[in-house]
């Protein structure tokens, strides 16, 4: 029997400064939570073959977020011209309570088989108030609670799994069809209003995997997959997500339903000189959660909805050289990306977006027998959007990693990263640097580690943004 447990609180306040349309603003987020995660696991073996593994698992969260803006742009939304700022509260709490078991048995054959139920209780509650504020030097000015702008609501989600898997193994081949089934109800309450959905999920698989050569690998799966809507995706009623976007979720609970495929040829080890990676894939979301957007030059009301057959494609390959004379190993990632969906646009309707997505890398790991080494490497990603129009971005990122061993139990790390984000409907590109240095002393006869650390940041003061 083994426990594990994690108590931990977070507080953190964000603040930043804008200029939106011309008008100097500042923003402020404050976030002060609490998490506590509990898991108890048991292991009873009938033999060196069959097992049994159950575990328990309690989590409780709580994650409130105050958010402030001192300057009120939404006099075309609220009808409200003399206002001094807006703020939020938004209030979220989740309770979790789940219990798995686990049946193993291998076969003397290699065969390997695999029968799991699950059952999870998980509650997620959400309050959120948007407030507009008066002008305190204006006697007689109250602050306004729009209507349509708050919430109050309550997910309740009851889970039951059962899972299967069995492992097939044949000279270089090995076969792993698995199901899992699921009876799932939810229950949503807004202001006190319940709805309820009942549904039985499916998700099924198979994953293969044959050895071509001694260092050739290759591995396939195909999957259907079948699953809720997120507490995110059913929020009733607008809540604000930065200076000028507000957005709801769908107004009834669904299930998403999805299917792929993937192919993964592996050359080689990671121990080895030379050591490949390439993967191929494709994706369906025959049910996804996309937004029909309501446009404004001082801000955007997004009602998420349900569409269909979103799809989606990706090719990635990683080279990997070690080269002696150096003493260090090169890495080379290329990928390739491909999306076709829709968006709504109120007034427009719905609009077919297509994005290709390229990216290259070249980083380098040194592997010195020095008190000193380095990590260091570049990468380019560019992105095409194209609908009625088409547009381009793109971004880079570089960075210089410095390892040192100053004795026997010091170590000194510095980070260094460089971000640039390319020009995009009208904006200006921007660089941002960022520094990390960090020193450490262990004690390791006491178990103990001591760190202090440094974050030293440049970024552009403001971030102008169109009309």
């Amino acid at each position: 029997m083994s426990y594990s447990g994690i108590l931990g609180s977070l507080g953190k306040n964000d603040v930043a400064a804008l200029l939106f349309n011309g008008d100097q603003s500042q923003e402020l987020t404050k976030s002060n939570g609490y998490l506590t995660n509990h898991n108890l696991s048991y292991s009873h073996k009938f033999s060196e073959r069959e097992a049994l593994v159950s575990s328990i698992r309690w989590i409780e969260q709580q994650s409130p977020i105050d958010y402030s803006i001192d300057q009120y742009y939404y006099e075309d939304l609220f009808g409200k011209g003399d206002m001094a700022g807006l703020k939020q509260h938004i209030e979220n709490d989740l309770r979790y309570i789940g219990a798995t078991t686990h049946y193993l048995n291998r076969q003397k054959n290699g065969d390997f088989f695999e029968l799991a139920v699950s059952s999870a209780y998980q509650q997620q509650q959400l309050n959120s108030q948007l407030i507009l504020q008066a002008d305190q030097e204006k006697a007689g000015e109250r602050d306004i609670y729009p209507e349509g702008f708050s919430n109050k609501m309550d997910l309740t989600v009851f889970q039951t799994n059962l899972t299967s898997k069995y492992t097939f193994k044949q000279s270089k081949w090995e076969w792993t069809p698995r199901l899992q089934i699921g009876l799932v109800h939810n229950r949503l309450t807004d202001f006190g209003k319940h709805s309820h959905k009942n549904n039985l999920q499916f998700s099924p698989g198979l994953v293969g995997k044959w050895a071509l050569h001694r260092k050739g690998r290759l591995e396939t799966e195909l999957y259907f997959q079948q699953q809720n809507t997120a507490l995110a995706e059913l929020i009733p009623h607008y809540y604000t997500t930065g200076v000028r976007n507000f957005i709801k979720g769908m107004s009834n609970i669904a299930t998403l339903s999805s299917s792929g495929a993937t192919l993964t040829y592996t050359y080689g080890s990671m121990t080895d000189r030379f050591f490949a990676n390439l993967n191929i894939g494709h994706q369906i979301l025959f049910d996804y959660v996309g937004t029909e957007s309501s446009l404004d030059p001082n801000f955007n009301l997004a009602q998420q909805l349900l569409l269909k057959n979103k799809r989606s494609s990706f090719y990635k390959t990683d080279l990997n050289y070690y080269l002696k004379v150096l003493s260090g190993n090169f890495r080379l990632d290329l990928g390739v990306n491909n999306a076709e969906y829709e968006t709504v646009v109120a007034g427009l309707g719905n609009r077919q977006i297509h994005t290709d997505t390229y990216d290259y890398g070249l980083s380098f790991r040194s592997v010195w027998k020095s008190r000193l080494n380095i990590y260091t490497g570049y990468t380019i990603q560019s992105i095409t959007y194209r609908s009625e129009s088409k547009n381009t971005l793109k971004n880079s990122r570089g960075f210089l990693n410095i390892f040192l061993n100053m004795g026997k139990n010091i170590q000194c790390n510095l980070k260094n990263e460089s971000y640039r984000f390319g020009s995009f409907l009208g904006q200006d590109s921007k660089t941002y640097y960022f520094s990390d240095l960090s020193l450490s002393y262990e004690l390791r006869q006491h178990r103990t580690r001591f760190n202090m650390s440094a974050k030293i940041s440049s970024i552009p003061a403001f971030s102008e943004m169109p009309n």
